[in-house]
């Protein structure tokens, strides 16, 4: 608090009349001296209630346009008005972490049970109050779907951030999904129509601390050995010996739902292949 600001309160006698003036100039003087010293605490508020902002990837953005746009620029706060961000990385999760039944139910996937790599697609631009079962029936247009998966809103009950999954039960569904689904209308949603896009979820790990003297087969069959829904292993070799490897691999899984529990599994501290605990990621490389 300041000087000049406590001399005034100081000479402020106790004259019963004055009890209001003087309660008013102290939450003044407070108020002035909490701002003093703490600008910045104010300043982080204000930028963490800030909107997401819209993603630039080329594949997020919205086409001019669009419904989805459309509406947005009409204040409809009950669509897609757009990928964010947060949308964005969502395209990079699997739908099979969690299957969304057309009642909106959850329940754990076999990931073997699941289709395979390949016949996801991410949807983007939807409405927020849309259920799965109107994802379901908009989709089943272009061939039968095994799961949809709507990401949800905490923060709303009921409504999901505008994006999710669909899963069909054939590559050939899925194709035929990225050139046609689009132009389609959401059930319930007249003009409407979502963005689909390639799912980016990942179906192959890079695994690395590999014994060298392990050979292609014997780290194929160790994995199969640890975790499930293993297609294939590139093992890489030293350039001046046939007989030992640069001691990590690239691992291709059934699909998206199989690199993950695996992921997990072999990061667990106890799990080994061969004498050694490996390090796991999801791999760059398609």
């Amino acid at each position: 608090m300041s000087k000049s600001v406590l001399q005034i309160l100081t000479r402020m006698g106790p004259d019963p009349q004055s009890c209001e003036r003087r309660q008013q100039t102290q939450a003044f003087a407070l108020g002035a001296a909490s701002k003093e010293e703490a600008p910045q605490a104010e300043r982080i508020t204000m930028e963490e209630t800030m909107p997401t902002t819209m993603s630039e990837s080329p594949q997020a953005d919205p086409t001019p346009g669009s419904a989805g746009e459309a509406g947005a620029s009409a204040g409809d706060c009950s669509a897609g008005a757009g990928p964010s961000s947060m949308e964005a990385q969502a395209s990079t999760a699997s739908a099979a972490d969690v299957s969304h039944s057309a009642s909106g139910s959850k329940e754990e996937v076999d990931p073997l049970s699941a289709p395979a790599h390949g016949c996801e697609v991410f949807v983007g631009g939807l409405p927020r109050a849309a259920q799965a079962a109107q994802v379901e029936a908009w989709a089943s247009q272009i061939g039968p779907v095994h799961s949809v998966s709507l990401r949800a809103d905490p923060q709303h009950p009921g409504q999901s951030k505008g994006y999710g999954f669909v899963t069909f039960k054939s590559r050939d569904s899925a194709s035929q999904a990225l050139s046609r689904l689009g132009n389609e209308e959401l059930p319930g949603f007249p003009g409407l129509r979502p963005r689909v896009q390639p799912s980016a979820a990942k179906n192959k790990l890079y695994v690395g601390g590999l014994p060298p003297d392990m050979s292609q087969g014997e780290v194929l069959a160790a994995l199969r050995d640890l975790v499930r829904g293993v297609e294939g292993v590139e093992l890489l070799m030293q350039r001046d010996s046939a007989s030992l490897s640069r001691g990590y691999a690239f691992v291709e899984f059934y699909n998206a739902a199989a690199a993950g529990l695996a992921k997990a599994r072999l990061q667990d501290p106890e799990t080994r292949v061969g004498d050694r605990r490996v390090s796991v990621d999801y791999a760059d490389r398609e």
